[in-house]
């Protein structure tokens, strides 16, 4: 039996630094790397935050997955 009930539902994933020197090399791709990377850290901090409401994760939600999609 594998022990998922010890792992704690509210941790964060890997931490993702979105630098990409090599292959962002355009200002538009650093800015869409920073976006990226302030979006991410913002909606991370969305789910401990107990004054966030459905709307507040929703709005950073979909900012968050329009920037990876393009």
């Amino acid at each position: 039996m594998t022990h998922w009930f010890h792992r704690n539902p509210l941790k964060a994933t890997a931490p993702v630094s979105f630098n990409f020197y090599g292959v962002a090399t355009t200002p538009a791709a650093a800015k869409i790397c920073n976006d990226l990377r302030s979006s991410r850290t913002r909606l991370l901090e969305l789910f401990t935050d107990s004054s966030c409401n459905p709307e507040m994760m929703k709005n950073a939600t979909d900012l968050y997955f329009s920037l990876l999609q393009g």
